[in-house]
């Protein structure tokens, strides 16, 4: 048994599963990235850089804020995955009506399709919030705590040697086919794929909760006295809330590790207007977003190894550090290099700072009581999703002073953000081993 929660073989067949999930949806979202492929289909169609600037928004904000009006529903769930699969179709069937859509709108009415390309982002990534609590509940039970990094970086080295394969078809896509039937066909491959790996997911198989769970979620949540009312919008609202409070203030470790990954997300923002600016001072066309996916998926399939080695064995904290010397890096760059193999390193340096991103909810996990992960995922994704609007200032800031300000805005936010994690964020592994030692004091 692994944690005391599932048999060997299931252990087994999980661990394939979510492989095989991890390398779908990768691969699918590589044919739409958000970092490579949007920004550039958006600028293709005239969007202003405020619609460039929106898209780590809306990521940010539908990745992190809806999990806390689920995690307190999902913290009381036996069964985890339904859950899961009802909420992430969404993250599928928007970018099927992008698909339909482009070759009605991208040509004669392109204002309409960059709102409809924009509303599919903000769909889909509030559906993964909504997923998440699940999602790591159900790694939480059925992958142990030293071996989550490895399977975080066997999802990613796997799905990105797919997606080394997946930038150059990118490329041959948006040179050989016209506009707007090359990007329809880059969202089809992607809703395709995606949808596969939506089947694959459903084959996981889920434990029956522990009793400790059980007794952990209801000493959490005593049963209300009184007679109970049906929960509406609101309430469940000031529930949620109230619950992340109570969470965070549980913690000042956990508090500081909250307030750490804001400032990096406000620091990664300004990451999307990377492609946009080296096609912008290169010249470069469409296709220019094949290479760009093709150096971000060999720079994941590189790093994201070594990421899940040192988050395994030593935490995840030394992956942050690496973060933000990527995005000091990818500043000073910005603001004095010229050449083209400087800028291409940029989305080199960006990827490796983006690797956190894979291995960061694992820290957030280790934070977590036994039986409180999805409580504790939805109040970070709360404190950060409330933040994130105020990304979209790296669009004004682009508008109003050029990209030199951006650059310095990425610097700054960075510096900041490992001012903090250097200071006040602990490694949560080794504030547990220092409380179970024999004699630590009772």
């Amino acid at each position: 048994m692994h944690d005391g929660r599932v048999a060997d073989r299931d252990y087994r067949h999980n661990f394939l599963v979510l492989t095989a999930d991890g390398l779908l949806f990768f691969l699918g979202m590589a044919f739409i990235s958000f970092e490579a492929v949007l920004p550039v289909f958006l600028v293709r169609l005239g969007a202003p850089a405020l619609a460039i600037a929106v898209l780590p928004v809306v990521q940010a904000i539908g990745v992190h804020l809806p999990s806390i009006l689920v995690s307190a529903r999902i913290e009381r769930s036996p069964r985890k995955l339904p859950i899961l699969l009802r909420y992430s179709i969404w993250q599928r069937l928007p970018w099927a009506l992008v698909a339909v859509l482009i070759p009605l709108l991208a040509v004669g009415r392109p204002g309409a399709m960059i709102a409809v390309t924009l509303a599919a982002a903000a769909v889909t990534t509030f559906a993964a919030g909504l997923v998440l609590p699940a999602f790591f509940g159900i790694i939480a039970s059925t992958i142990p705590a030293d071996r989550r990094g490895g399977l975080f970086a066997l999802r990613s080295v796997v799905s990105y040697l797919f997606g080394i394969g997946a930038g150059v078809l990118v490329r041959v896509i948006l040179e050989r086919t016209v506009f707007p039937a090359n990007y329809t066909l880059l969202f089809a491959i992607a809703t395709g794929t995606l949808f596969a790996g939506w089947y694959v997911f459903s084959r996981v198989r889920e434990p029956s909760p522990a009793a400790a769970d059980g007794a952990a979620t209801a000493a959490a949540e005593p049963a209300p006295a009184g007679p109970v009312r049906g929960p509406t919008p609101m309430r469940t609202l000031r529930r949620s809330v109230a619950i992340a409070r109570d969470v965070l203030a549980s913690s000042a470790g956990f508090m500081a590790y909250n307030a750490m990954r804001v400032v990096l997300m406000l620091s990664f923002a300004a990451t999307a207007f990377f492609p946009v600016y080296i096609v912008d001072r290169l010249g470069l066309g469409d296709g220019a977003a094949g290479v760009f996916s093709i150096l971000t998926a060999a720079t994941f399939v590189v790093v994201n190894p070594a990421f899940g080695f040192v988050g395994d064995r030593i935490g995840y904290k030394p992956l942050f550090v690496v973060s933000f010397v990527a995005l000091i890096a990818c500043s000073a760059i910005g603001l004095f290099a010229t050449s083209a193999f400087w800028l291409y390193s940029l989305i080199v340096l960006s990827a490796i700072s983006r690797s956190v991103n894979l291995f960061a909810w694992n820290m957030t996990i280790e934070y977590a009581p036994p039986g409180r992960t999805p409580s504790f995922i939805g109040a970070s994704g709360l404190v950060i999703g409330l933040v994130a609007p105020l990304a979209i200032a790296t669009g004004w800031i682009v508008d109003a002073f050029g990209y030199g300000a951006l650059f310095a805005f990425t610097g700054a936010t960075a510096i900041a953000g490992a001012t903090i994690l250097l200071l006040r964020v602990r490694e949560p592994r080794l504030a547990h081993r220092e409380i179970n030692r024999p004699d630590a004091p009772a």
